[in-house]
């Protein structure tokens, strides 16, 4: 069940098996599973982020936010995080400041 990929990609972020939480992502989609909370995106967007795939981050960054109200709260330090952790790139600084303008962050 989904609650089952979320425990495996929390447990592999506080591991830094940044690829591990992809795959569970690509699977569980697979299987038709996914977050009911916006909370539960936050592995998988940090993973995503560490694997420097952008556009994923910006899709599930989006779709936490429209899942649960008042997710600007968890998803800028969030982003905040992916900045201080993440290799400097354009595509990287360009993402997390459109995020940034979307969720209205201080």
């Amino acid at each position: 069940n989904w609650c089952s990929y979320y425990q495996k990609a929390d447990l592999s972020r506080q591991r830094s098996d940044w690829e591990r939480i992809t795959i569970l992502w690509e699977e569980a989609q697979a299987n038709k599973k996914g977050p009911e909370n916006g909370f539960e995106y936050i592995p998988f967007i940090e993973g995503y982020a560490h694997m420097q795939d952008w556009a994923q981050v910006k899709k599930l960054t989006k779709a936490s936010n429209k899942v649960s109200l008042g997710m600007y709260h968890i998803l800028c330090p969030t982003l905040e995080r992916v900045e201080e952790t993440t290799p400097i790139s354009g595509e990287r600084d360009a993402t997390i400041e459109d995020l940034r303008d979307y969720l209205k962050c201080q």
